[in-house]
């Protein structure tokens, strides 16, 4: 009884849609759309976003910290050299 019970409060009644599938904003033709309702409004372009070039500039971009930058005392961090890799794999047989 508790599983059923459960499972229906997922069901939608007769008559409703599910609105992720709906909308401006549904993925079939968001691009479209919006490029009509900009018009339609008069509103500029957004311009486009400059995609990060490595990890550490997505990282500020996003979370909007430095990687190179000490949390602490904001001393700046030097990059000296890579560890290698192991030639050998490490495999766990357990």
């Amino acid at each position: 009884e508790e599983f059923i019970r459960r499972f229906l409060l997922h069901v939608l009644p007769k008559g409703f849609r599910r609105v992720r599938h709906f909308g401006f904003l549904a993925n079939a033709c968001r691009g479209a759309k919006l490029a009509r309702i900009r018009a339609a409004l008069e509103a500029p372009e957004p311009p486009p976003r400059a995609e990060p070039v490595d990890y550490r500039e997505r990282y500020t971009f996003l979370t909007g910290h430095r990687l190179d930058l000490c949390p602490v005392c904001g001393g700046r961090m030097v990059e000296i050299g890579l560890v290698p890799r192991s030639q050998t794999p490490r495999c766990d047989t357990s």
